[in-house]
């Protein structure tokens, strides 16, 4: 992929970098209630913080992900497949960068 053509990404990557820390920033390590309630409240409790650790693993996924392709852009191989190493779509790397 021509230079040219790749840095067309990087803004959006640079924004959606930017975007994935501020989640990851906010997010609360919920700290466990002084009075865990009965047994529902104790089940809710647990399925909120599952649900925010899963949250928390996604989105540090994507912070990896999107860092790994502005490394790639700034190593020259964005738009070329890790795996097979054949060039990506230019169409397909405008539905996800």
């Amino acid at each position: 992929m021509k230079a040219e053509v790749a840095e067309r990404f990087r803004p959006i990557l640079e924004a959606k970098l930017a975007e994935t820390g501020r989640f990851l920033a906010r997010q609360d390590r919920p700290e466990p209630p002084a009075d865990p309630g009965d047994t529902i409240d104790q089940a809710q409790n647990a399925a909120a913080a599952d649900l925010a650790l899963q949250s928390a693993d996604l989105e540090t996924g994507l912070y990896r992900e999107v860092q790994s392709a502005l490394d790639r852009l700034r190593e020259g191989a964005f738009g070329i497949c890790i795996e097979c190493e054949e060039a990506i779509n230019e169409h397909r790397l405008e539905a996800v960068p």
